[in-house]
C-alpha cells in the first residue's frame, strides 16, 4: 500500500507534537501505585493508525492510538523541514556513505511511499531539530579558539560563561552544559537545568581536555562548578 509523502510528513510532525518527543517504541504507562494506565504509542504507530483507516477498523478500539489531528503548526514545520534538507541537497549527494540522509532526501522528492519507509518519516522532525541545533552550535563554535582553559586539576575562579546548550544526560542524573568561556569551548554537569544565556561561575576545576564532537575543537571539561545565583 502506498501513502502520500506529504500527509505522512504532516502526521509525523503531529505525532512529535502529540508525544512531545520522538517515541521509537510503544511503552506502557503506570500510575504512582504501579497500576497500568495505558500505552504511549510510538510516533510510527500513531501515524500508521491515522493514515490507514482500514488498520483502525480491523483493530480493537480500546487498544489503538488516538487519531492525530494536523494543525497549521504541523504544516509549517513540514515546509521548514523540506526547505532545510533542500538546501543540504548537494552536500548530502556528496556523502554517498550517509545512507540515512540519502534515504531522507529520496523520500522528500517522492509523491508516495510504502509503509516500510514510515520509520524514516516518523523520526524526521526529531532529526531535523537535532541537525538544526547542531548546525547553529557549529556556527557559534566556528570562531572559538581551539585551546584549553588550562591543564587538568587547575582551579578556576570568577568566570563568565555564555551558555550554548543544556540537555538532560542520557546516562547520568544530571544536565550536560555546553558553554563558551574566554572564547573557548567548555562543558560540565549541572544538577539543575541552566536557562540563562550567561552565568557567572564562582569557582570550578578542570577535569580534563577533550575534543568537542561537533566542531572537533578542544573542549575543556569542568567539574565542581559553582554558579553564582
Amino acid at each position: 500500500m502506498e501513502f502520500s509523502v506529504q500527509q505522512a510528513l504532516e502526521l509525523s510532525c503531529a505525532a512529535q507534537r502529540y508525544n512531545k518527543d520522538y517515541v521509537k517504541e510503544s511503552q506502557p504507562l503506570y500510575s504512582d501505585d504501579a497500576q497500568f494506565l495505558s500505552y504511549q504509542y510510538s510516533n510510527k504507530l500513531c501515524i500508521l493508525f491515522t493514515i490507514d483507516p482500514e488498520r483502525r477498523a480491523n483493530s480493537d478500539a480500546q487498544s489503538i492510538p488516538t487519531v492525530l489531528q494536523i494543525t497549521d503548526e504541523d504544516r509549517q514545520l513540514v515546509e521548514d523541514i523540506r526547505t532545510y534538507y533542500r538546501r543540504l541537497m548537494f552536500s548530502v549527494l556528496a556523502q554517498p556513505d550517509n545512507s540515512f540522509l540519502q534515504e531522507i532526501l529520496s523520500l522528500l522528492n517522492k509523491e508516495t511511499m510504502s509503509e516500510n519507509k514510515m520509520g524514516f518519516i516518523a523520526c524526521l522532525p526529531s532529526v531535523y531539530e537535532r541537525d538544526k541545533k547542531n548546525n547553529n552550535v557549529n556556527k557559534i563554535f566556528k570562531n572559538c579558539i581551539s585551546e584549553p582553559l588550562g591543564v587538568a586539576d587547575t582551579k578556576l575562579e570568577n568566570l563568565t560563561a555564555n551558555i550554548i546548550d543544556c540537555v538532560r544526560s542520557k546516562n547520568y542524573d544530571a544536565w550536560n552544559v555546553l558553554a563558551i568561556i574566554d572564547n573557548k569551548i567548555v562543558s560540565w554537569f549541572s544538577k539543575f537545568p541552566i536557562k540563562q544565556l550567561e552565568v557567572q561561575i564562582a569557582s570550578a576545576k578542570i577535569k580534563g581536555i577533550y575534543e568537542n564532537y561537533l566542531s572537533k575543537k578542544v573542549e575543556t571539561r569542568l567539574n565542581y562548578v559553582k554558579v553564582k545565583k
